[in-house]
């Protein structure tokens, strides 16, 4: 029973033991509480700019029984500032307005909870100074005196901002420009320089301030672009550029000359200006730049050259043959005038005269040589390049001079001149191969025609020659023989009478030559001895054998080496080429045969196919003497020589046929006696 009871004791005492709990002691303030300082202190302690001299800071606290909060301050490397601030229990956040916005300094704070003479453990907390500095700063060239700075406020709290501004390599100028706060924009109106301005922005309170922002502008004046020169005549010119800047106080124009220096000409407030006193005749160069005060823009250049124009299509105008007109294309504006200078062929230049127009009449010069004219513009001293022209002077000559037999005795001569200032024409005459009589007529300048009555045109041969004379000069001289073609004339060996014929450019007679200084008979030849027949007549005596009528109708056969020397002084015996001649003029081979056979039956056997006469050579058929000894074709075929031989032993002739039209061109033995017709000499 003792057993029992001492175990049921035993039981509830350590019962009791283990399930008594010790009393709460979590309270700050209870001194005997012991507890981690850790556990109430203030949490998540944060800190954030207000602005650049405010702070704020916040933090969390769950609800404890402690007094309130105690902040301790240090700024930078000073002593911490015990106690601060102290705060309610319900606080949870405080401004630290007494911030100095010196961005070398850090603020630390330390914050703790209090209760009593207790404390928990304190929170710790650092924070540097950010005074932001101004960005995105931007220039605006408003004119080339003035820029519009902006830029973005990256701070609160500032007392403005300040603008440092340098010029080239110049030192800062601090200071520059103040601006209240707020306000992101500022206008510089004193700039205008030649090269660079630098500008620096920056937040500042009382001596504090933020880091700089720079900028680099192009603070060049503008240039002036496109400058033109428009020549207004030759002695003054106008420039005018575009005008690209604003504000300026003008440009300034400078001059130079080919291989000088620049010099100033002037200074103006517009963009174009005239100009009338450069010098001539070499290369101008200009150039112009904006001003401010003494300060330029860069320069824009241009040039022209000065040289006077040169007078263009100068031409010469024949007015006579003693007077020219000079006309000339006045290339230029401005000049005083024109100097003409002339010289002769191989000699100098001479001054003929100095003129305002562009028109000159000359008629005092040389005759019968190369004139030479030159022509320039000049203004005062200067002279333009010269202009060129020459003509020939020669007097120039009568053309188409035209004899016409008006009778046996008298001639009429007919001449072409288009020309006038000479005194008139002179004519000489020469008859037959004797000496020319010189001047043997002088007519006056207004007549072109000059009739002689006093010639004997049968028996002689006049020659006449014309030419246009002025003073002591004279023309070439265009010359002439009578014509007496269509005029009978005599052999002056026999007497005979022949009939001529022009046909085309040529003289023919118009009958078969008759001349007989011997004859024989047709038994007896030779190649190269002269010979002379008579058709159908067998003797050798030539009085007796002019009787017969073959002789009177067709004349005398000849051979070749007797043909050569038959026809009269003055005609020919013509060549192969000049029978080419007639029967090209005639139509041709084919046809000029009838053209030239005398028409009808009287004398040509029938049908005398094609004979017209219309040349009026009025052919006869002669026939030959053959190599054989005999006469043969009487009736039906002519025959005539040419002078030109086809080898040693045989020569060309035409023969014409009673039964076809044409005159062939065939070769026979030179000892054949053929009909001659003889050719006037030219």
């Amino acid at each position: 029973m003792k057993t029992k009871i001492s175990q049921s004791l035993i039981f509830l005492l350590l019962t009791f033991t283990f399930s008594c709990e010790k009393p709460e002691r979590n309270n700050p303030w209870d001194e005997k509480a012991n507890i981690n300082p850790s556990a109430w202190a203030p949490q998540n302690l944060q800190i954030e700019d207000v602005s650049i001299t405010e702070k704020k800071l916040t933090w969390t606290y769950d609800d404890k029984s402690i007094e309130g909060f105690k902040l301790d301050r240090k700024k930078g490397d000073d002593p911490w500032q015990v106690a601060y601030q102290t705060f309610a229990k319900e606080a949870r956040s405080w401004n630290d307005e007494e911030i100095i916005p010196d961005t070398s300094l850090n603020y630390s704070y330390r914050l703790y909870a209090f209760a009593g003479q207790l404390i928990s453990t304190e929170q710790t907390l650092s924070a540097s100074i950010e005074f932001a500095a101004p960005t995105k700063l931007q220039t605006e060239k408003l004119t080339d005196k003035s820029y519009k700075l902006t830029w973005m406020d990256n701070s609160t709290g500032e007392q403005g901002f300040k603008v440092d501004r340098k010029i080239d390599e110049g030192n800062w100028v601090l200071g520059y420009g103040n601006i209240v706060a707020n306000q992101t924009f500022y206008t510089d109106t004193n700039v205008f320089r030649a090269t660079n301005v630098e500008y620096r922005v920056y937040a500042f309170y009382e001596n504090y301030e933020s880091s700089k922002t720079t900028i680099n502008a192009n603070a060049e004046l503008t240039s002036p672009t496109d400058l033109q020169i428009t020549n207004n005549s030759i002695t003054t010119v106008t420039l005018t550029w575009q005008d690209n800047s604003t504000g300026v106080d003008g440009f300034k124009i400078e001059r130079k000359y080919e291989g000088g220096s620049w010099e100033q000409l002037t200074a103006i407030s517009s963009n174009t200006y005239e100009e009338n006193d450069f010098d001539l005749n070499t290369q101008v160069y200009y150039r112009v730049c904006a001003y401010v005060g003494a300060n330029n823009s860069s320069w824009i250049e241009n040039g022209f050259d000065a040289t006077i124009p040169s007078p263009i299509n100068f031409q010469i105008i024949n007015n006579s043959i003693t007077s020219v007109t000079l006309n000339w294309q006045d290339h230029s504006t401005g000049e005083d005038g024109f100097k003409l200078e002339r010289k002769y062929e191989g000699g100098s230049w001479e001054q003929l005269a100095t003129i305002t127009t562009n028109s000159y009449e000359n008629s005092d010069f040389d005759l019968n040589t190369q004139v030479y004219y030159r022509v320039c513009a000049y203004v005062e001293t200067y002279n333009s390049s010269w202009a060129e022209n020459d003509f020939d002077a020669t007097i120039p000559p009568p053309e188409n001079l035209d004899i016409t037999a008006n009778s046996s005795t008298s001639v009429t001569l007919i001449w072409d001149y288009n020309y006038s200032g000479h005194d008139g024409f002179k004519i000489d005459r020469r008859v037959n191969e004797s000496l020319w009589v010189e001047e043997f007529e002088t007519i006056n300048a207004g007549q072109t025609s000059f009739s002689d009555n006093g010639g004997d045109l049968i028996n002689n041969i006049y020659s006449y020659r014309v030419y246009a004379y002025y003073n002591q000069y004279e023309s070439s001289i265009i010359e002439n023989q009578t014509p007496y073609c269509g005029f009978p004339f005599i052999n002056n060996r026999d007497g005979k009478e022949y009939e001529t014929v022009q046909i085309g450019d040529q003289c023919w007679m118009k009958e078969n030559l008759a001349y007989l200084p011997s004859v024989n008979p047709s038994s007896n030849g030779s190649e190269t001895v002269s010979y002379y027949y008579v058709y159908g007549y067998q003797g050798t005596n030539i009085v007796e054998a002019k009787t017969t009528s073959n002789y009177q109708t067709y004349g005398v056969l000849y051979n070749w080496p007797a043909s050569l020397t038959a026809c009269p002084q003055g005609w020919s015996l013509p060549t192969d080429d000049e029978w080419t001649i007639l029967t090209e003029y005639l139509g041709g081979s084919s046809v000029a045969g009838g053209k030239m056979k005398e028409t009808g039956t009287a004398h040509w056997n029938s049908p005398n196919i094609g004979a017209t006469n219309s040349s009026g050579y009025t052919g006869l058929p002669g026939c030959y003497r053959g190599t054989n000894g005999t006469f043969n074709n009487l009736g039906s075929l002519g025959t005539f020589w040419s002078s030109s031989e086809t080898s040693t032993t045989n020569a060309w002739y035409r023969p014409l046929n009673y039964y076809n039209a044409n005159l062939d061109r065939s070769t026979n033995t030179k000892g054949y006696g053929f009909s001659v017709r003889c050719l006037r000499d030219l």
